[in-house]
Parts: C-alpha cells; sequence; structure tokens
C-alpha cells in the first residue's frame, strides 16, 4: 500500500510540473501551415447561447491562402463583413504572435463552472504537426485570449474591403404573423425571384443575393423579409462565410 501511494504521488507530481511547464514555457510548434485555399488554419467564434447561430458569421476565418474573412458590428447591430489578403510572411508573424502569448500551452476550455445558456467563445488553429482550439465559456481564460480575439476581428491589425458573396443559399420560412414593420421589402418581379419559391431552399446570385445580403447584415439573428402580404424568416448560408455552411451545389 505504501508503494501504491508513493507512486501515486510521483503521478501527481508528474503531471503538475508538467502543466507548470507548459504554462511557464508553452510549446512552440513549427510555424507551417497547409497552404491550400480550403484549409482553414485560424478561426475565432463565439456560438450558442440564447440567440440562434442560423446566419452567424465567425469573428475571424483566416485560410492556408491568406484570405481572411471577418465580421464587424456597430452600435445598432448592423453587420460588415470584411476581407482581405495576408501574405505568406503576415500569415506567418500572426502564427508567431499567437505562439507569444501562450496559446498552446493554454487550457482547452475555461469557464467559472457549470454555466447554463451563455455562448462560448473559441480560437482555433490548425498548423501542419498540430491542431489545438482553446473554448472559453464566461469567463476564466488568460488576458492573450481576449486580445488574440479582438485583433483577429479588426483584420489582424489592417483594414479590408467589403465582402460581397457571389453566391449563397436561401432559405426562407413563411411566419404566420410577424412584426411587419421590421421587415424588409421584397420586390419579387425586380429581383426575379419570389420567396414562396425559396422555402426549400436554393442558390442564388445577382441582385436577388445582393439584397438578401443587405437584409442578414443590417439583423443577422432574425432576419425577416415581407413580399406583399406575406412575412419570411431567412437563412442566407455562404460558402467558407458563414459558421452553417450550405449544401453542396
Amino acid at each position: 500500500m505504501r508503494a501504491q501511494s508513493r507512486a501515486s504521488t510521483i503521478i501527481v507530481a508528474l503531471a503538475l510540473a508538467a502543466l507548470a511547464c507548459n504554462t511557464l514555457i508553452p510549446p512552440r510548434p513549427p510555424v507551417e501551415w497547409n497552404p491550400a485555399a480550403d484549409s482553414l488554419v485560424v478561426e475565432a467564434s463565439s456560438t450558442g447561447g440564447m440567440l440562434p447561430d442560423f446566419n452567424y458569421v465567425p469573428a475571424a476565418r483566416l485560410w492556408g491562402d491568406g484570405r481572411l474573412v471577418w465580421s464587424e458590428y456597430d452600435s445598432h447591430g448592423g453587420r460588415s463583413i470584411q476581407t482581405r489578403t495576408l501574405t505568406p510572411d503576415e500569415i506567418k508573424a500572426l502564427i508567431v504572435r499567437i505562439e507569444n502569448e501562450g496559446f498552446f500551452g493554454w487550457n482547452d476550455q475555461y469557464s467559472p463552472g457549470v454555466v447554463y445558456d451563455a455562448p462560448i467563445t473559441c480560437l482555433r488553429v490548425s498548423l501542419t504537426t498540430t491542431a489545438k482550439s482553446v473554448c472559453e465559456m464566461v469567463s476564466g481564460a488568460p488576458a492573450g485570449f481576449g486580445r488574440l480575439f479582438t485583433e483577429l476581428g479588426s483584420g489582424a491589425g489592417q483594414p479590408g474591403t467589403e465582402f460581397a458573396p457571389e453566391r449563397g443559399y436561401l432559405t426562407v420560412t413563411r411566419l404566420q404573423s410577424g412584426p411587419s414593420d421590421e421587415a424588409t421589402d421584397w420586390a419579387a418581379e425586380t429581383l426575379a425571384l419570389s420567396l414562396a419559391d425559396a422555402q426549400g431552399g436554393l442558390w442564388i446570385e445577382g441582385p436577388a443575393l445582393a439584397r438578401a445580403w443587405e437584409a442578414v447584415n443590417a439583423d443577422s439573428v432574425f432576419t425577416l423579409l415581407r413580399e406583399e402580404d406575406a412575412i419570411y424568416q431567412v437563412q442566407l448560408l455562404v460558402p467558407d462565410v458563414t459558421l452553417l455552411q450550405p449544401p453542396a451545389p
């Protein structure tokens, strides 16, 4: 029994030492990533809680070819989606910045305990040799977590240009009743699309997509469109931009 107790003590001591080492001297994996355009290298997102996520665009997403897309919000809840392209040197500098904050030595999850109906905020990094995610619910993450999330959500320190999708997958649900004064008008003849035809979901582009995208960005949580006397709730999915991905064309 004494030998078993001694072995247990040694195991616990080694585990604590490893944890302390990760915290004080966090791992620094090689700064290498998959450069493919469809390889998601960095993502910052905040999902869940009381609000639906079906039109949600993550705070930031960076792909291997340097394409960065991020979302910004104004004081009225309006959303602007920005984009720019990072050079390989800029991607490397960003990953080094993440490493310098100690990201790869942080815990996978932080929270003050059992929490209900609160969003979960996550940072994810995928490199050639490793992938790691760190998530915070309410509080508890290191201060660097918030700094990185803010930096990514502002274009990694550089301005971008307004993102305009080329295609989107529109699905609408007709409401039996709804706040018509909060709905955006939909001119079916002008836009060459009746919302009734989108109740099962369909791909759109051109003026119809531009109008739907404008409406979703004005209120991404509960987007409403009005066609004549009918009110529809809207979901618009854009490949690689919205959190939820559309079905294959």
